[in-house]
């Protein structure tokens, strides 16, 4: 949305060119009240399926989005570099501010919040669901081919090795299969404790995982696209 005006400070008048997000014309509308953002217009986004992911849990990375930066900044988003967690190098994202703290986003590192999202929207991109969770239960949970699915990201840090498994049967209790996802660095531990066959490392042998998992042709092309 774009317009112009004048702004006027003291004795001088100055031209004003202006260009708005869709968002905030909505806000100055007052079409949003920034308590519940339901529209699909809020974000310029490359699928609109990823819409209520992005405005649930406020985090847009730039392969999902068609905004450009000064606007993602004007709606209160900050951009970290974080690691890909499909496929291989960094990426950049845009997380709202009022989310990171110190380095954290509510209970949980950057790096370990980006992953989960990622992950969750890959998923939804391939047309399967993604019920994320930041508190209780595994990180996400799908269902893909009639069997439910739990993903966890586990850096396993100073966890003992009895709560990642407690952790690890509490998930078996409502999926069918349940994995963990974990970095490079810490997945022969991972796997000395629950298994191999059940821990997947980020990065492209996570996207080998979903690609055989979805049996899609439609989620390997979107896969790609989100990775690049």
């Amino acid at each position: 949305m774009q317009g112009e005006g004048i702004a006027k400070i003291g004795n001088e008048c100055i031209p004003l060119k202006i260009e708005l997000s869709e968002y905030e014309f909505d806000v100055i509308k007052g079409r949003k009240t920034g308590q519940k953002a339901e529209s699909s217009t809020a974000f310029k986004l490359v699928s609109e399926i990823l819409q209520d992911l992005v405005i649930k849990h406020g985090i847009i990375f730039e392969s999902w989005t068609k905004e450009n930066e000064l606007v993602l900044s004007r709606m209160g988003y900050i951009s970290e570099i974080v690691q890909h967690a499909i496929g291989t190098g960094r990426h950049k994202v845009w997380i709202r501010k009022d989310l990171l703290i110190n380095g954290m986003v509510l209970n949980q590192t950057m790096d370990h919040y980006a992953c989960v999202m990622e992950i969750a929207g890959v998923l939804l991109l391939a047309g399967y669901p993604a019920d994320v969770s930041n508190y209780s239960s595994v990180d996400i949970s799908t269902n893909i081919n009639g069997r439910k699915i739990g993903l966890e990201y586990e850096k396993h840090n100073n966890k003992s090795t009895s709560d990642i498994i407690n952790k690890f049967q509490a998930a078996q209790q409502n999926h069918d299969d349940v994995y963990f996802v974990c970095t490079s660095s810490n997945q022969k531990e991972l796997s000395e404790i629950l298994g191999a066959p059940v821990v997947i490392p980020r990065g492209s042998q996570l996207q080998d995982f979903l690609f055989d998992l979805t049996k899609s042709r439609q989620a390997e092309i979107n896969l790609l696209d989100v990775s690049l």
